[in-house]
């Protein structure tokens, strides 16, 4: 039995650290050591040992933007962190006695439920506006159905609530209720589907929540999107191996093995499924990737979410007159205005430990300013947080940027799914480049030779960590960190940034960018061209991302 507990979205088994694995990498795979796994790979594991149900698997594709938007259009979550159906909730906005203690707990069950006697009489209201019988009806009711058989049905239920007007007016639309309820229900039974087949067991947590079967011909507008976010969790290979998606890695203490006492956590562990499930002998018709191609398109695509961040960022403060705002207007458009592209990166990524450190660092500033106390700046922060979600969710940020609609959710899980299949490490070196500027910054600063003496001590220490996990990312995964191309108009501005402000007050023609840009190739310099990024971003699915890039990149 190995030393790491792997949990995934299909199976739980044990791994000793130097395994090797198979990683899902786009359409392709990559082999990692089982150390540096990450919470979300992707790994190739037997059909044959596959034992979890959808109940187990749905929490987990809540981690999806793009099925968060689904489930958050469709629903209302309680208090107690429970879907209720819109559905059943506009009903009852519109039909219940207003006078009713506590209506609205009542509606998202936080507390009593209707009595039997209300549900009876609002059900035979409903009945004499539509054309169906009282059991359909009651599904509704008790929020068991998220939407009726006939689309048409909700026009009818106009009368009852307005609200039901623009889930009417949505059918067949590419954003809004319909496409959204379409995705979700789509993406349950294409997981159901796909565990019958592999488990034999019929999964019935699906009829508790009634809904109408889609016809094959709306099924198709939506089955590349249903798979796309399918294949974020799951995917099928062939017959014998599928790719599960890594949901927790824990570490077996040995020393709780030899009878000393478990921790609480332990306890609840998971009865982990003891055959040899993830694959870790080599599979020759897997078609392997470079890791060296992972690490460049993740950097094609991070740069297009960050180039969105940025825009919808500027777009929302610029808009801010201070002078009829409060305080934290003032925050937001001056103070925050830098760091918030980074801090939503940072809460939408699944960022590691090194990570959060870099962004510590670079937010630091933030708080330094004895102006703002941190309860504002962390309700300001917040609040900004959550209007960039309400806006992804009703699609503002696609239509701000002229993308197609959910592209912006779309990119967002596709950082993840890079950024999963590279290894641990290679954030590290972000991390401990960072800090070797920083020490650096300090040697210069240092007040006397002692203090001077110590930082070049640790900038010693620094480097040669730094070294040390460079030189295990070569020899393990041939990756090269520093051998890479970069976009022409950011290589450029960071060059810009080091020069006398003088030189900055005028924008370069076209002429003397592309002379620059030959200047830069000259010196062994590499640029991505607009077509190497647009098959990356159309392979994927997100090809009017190309829109986020600076027209400069492509000079």
């Amino acid at each position: 039995m190995g030393n790491l507990l792997i949990e995934t979205t299909l199976l739980n088994t044990f791994l000793d650290d130097n395994s090797w694995t198979y990683v899902k990498a786009g359409n392709q795979f990559v082999r990692k050591k089982a150390s540096d796994l990450n919470r979300g790979d992707l790994v190739v594991i037997q059909n044959e040992a596959i034992h979890k149900t959808l109940d187990e698997i749905i929490p987990i594709l809540q981690q999806s933007m793009r099925y968060q938007i689904a489930e958050e259009t469709i629903h209302e979550k309680n208090c107690n962190d429970k879907y209720i159906p819109k559905l059943r909730i506009l009903l009852l906005e519109g039909l219940a006695d207003p006078e009713t203690p506590e209506l609205r707990k009542k509606i998202l069950r936080e507390g009593s439920d209707f009595t039997q006697q209300e549900y009876t009489h609002l059900r035979r209201t409903i009945c004499k506006i539509v054309d169906i019988g009282e059991d359909a009806v009651n599904d509704w009711l008790k929020g068991e159905t998220l939407a009726p058989a006939n689309w048409r049905n909700f026009q009818k239920l106009i009368s009852i609530n307005p609200a039901f007007e623009e889930i009417y007016q949505s059918y067949e639309q590419n954003t809004g209720y319909f496409s959204n309820y379409q995705l979700y229900v789509g993406l349950r039974r294409t997981i159901m589907s796909y565990l019958t087949k592999r488990t034999g067991k019929k999964e019935g947590s699906e009829t508790k929540r009634k809904s109408p079967r889609t016809t094959e011909r709306k099924t198709g507008v939506y089955t590349d999107e249903i798979e796309l976010v399918v294949s974020h969790f799951i995917k099928e290979i062939d017959d014998t191996y599928s790719a599960a998606r890594i949901t927790k890695i824990r570490r077996i203490d040995e020393k709780k093995k030899k009878g000393k006492p478990i921790e609480e956590e332990d306890k609840h562990k998971p009865e982990p499924n003891l055959k040899k499930a993830i694959i870790t002998e080599k599979i020759p018709q897997l078609e392997l990737r470079d890791m060296n191609q992972i690490k460049n398109e993740h950097y094609i695509v991070s740069n297009a979410l960050f180039d969105l961040l940025n825009r919808y960022v500027v777009d929302k403060i610029k808009h801010i007159n201070i002078d009829s705002k409060k305080t934290a207007a003032e925050l937001l458009k001056i103070k925050l205005l830098p760091a918030m592209p980074s801090y939503l990166y940072s809460r939408v990524i699944n960022i590691s430990p090194s990570e959060k450190e870099i962004f510590r660092i670079n937010s630091a500033h933030v708080y330094e300013d004895k102006k703002y106390n941190k309860i504002t700046i962390e309700r300001v922060i917040e609040e900004t947080y959550q209007n960039f979600l309400k806006d992804i969710k009703e699609n503002k940020i696609d239509e701000l940027l002229r993308l197609e609609p959910n592209t912006a959710a779309n990119i967002i899980d596709h950082v993840n799914q890079y950024r999963n299949a590279l290894p641990r490490k290679y954030f590290e070196t972000q991390l401990l480049r960072i800090r070797t500027g920083f020490i650096r910054s300090k040697i210069e600063e240092a007040e006397n030779r002692r203090t001077r003496k110590e930082f070049e001590k640790e900038l010693t220490d620094t480097l040669k960590q730094h070294e040390t996990v460079l030189k295990y990312l070569k020899e393990t995964y041939h990756l090269i960190i520093d051998d890479k191309k970069s976009f022409f108009s950011s290589f450029h501005q960071e060059l810009k940034g080091i020069q006398k402000i003088e030189e900055l007050g005028r924008e370069e023609t076209i002429d003397e960018l592309r002379r620059e840009k030959r200047f830069y190739e000259q010196q062994g310099h590499r640029f991505y061209s607009k077509h190497e990024i647009q098959q990356v971003l159309t392979r994927l699915g997100i090809h009017s991302a190309i829109k986020l890039y600076d027209k400069r990149t492509f000079i």
